[in-house]
């Protein structure tokens, strides 16, 4: 046991090590402190209206719903990358999803079958279906020191 628990500080160590290769992301949400997510959020196409971050648990239970968010986020789009943090309450699995609310109006919009007309992205940036996205495909885990991610919107 004392062994396992030897080489998971290692790999977190070395994960700490690694992220710190990342550039730092100069956005007043950063601030280097524990559980810091470093996202970068890619293919935004124009610089209008807001990008929305909202944190989930690795909970299905509610998954990409407002009752299970544990934060959101909303800062100015800007293109053709926008980049922020956000904490997570502690280390653990999350999900991220990101849209950006081109009209400004603080609604994820869609059309009549549902689907968005808004861009719109999930962490691990998983291909999603017809059914829907999956949180194990959303899924990252949190060290002490933090996690880089990079999103890409799906337009």
């Amino acid at each position: 046991m004392t062994l396992a628990l030897f080489f998971v500080a290692g790999a977190l160590a070395f994960l700490c090590e690694a992220a710190d290769a990342e550039p730092t992301i100069d956005y007043p949400s950063c601030t280097g402190g524990d559980f810091e997510i470093r996202v970068r959020v890619e293919n935004v196409k124009v610089s209008a209206g807001l990008l929305v971050a909202e944190l989930y648990p690795n909970k299905i239970e509610g998954f990409l719903s407002g009752a299970s968010r544990l934060s959101i986020l909303r800062l100015a789009a800007h293109a053709p990358m926008t980049a922020f943090c956000i904490f997570a309450p502690q280390p653990g699995k999350y999900a991220l999803s990101v849209y950006q609310d081109e009209n400004a109006n603080t609604d994820f919009d869609r059309n009549f079958l549902g689907l968005p007309k808004e861009p719109w992205a999930l962490s691990n940036n998983p291909r999603v279906t017809l059914k829907g996205p999956h949180l194990k495909d959303a899924l990252f885990e949190v060290a002490d020191c933090g996690i880089d991610l990079r999103i890409r919107l799906q337009n």
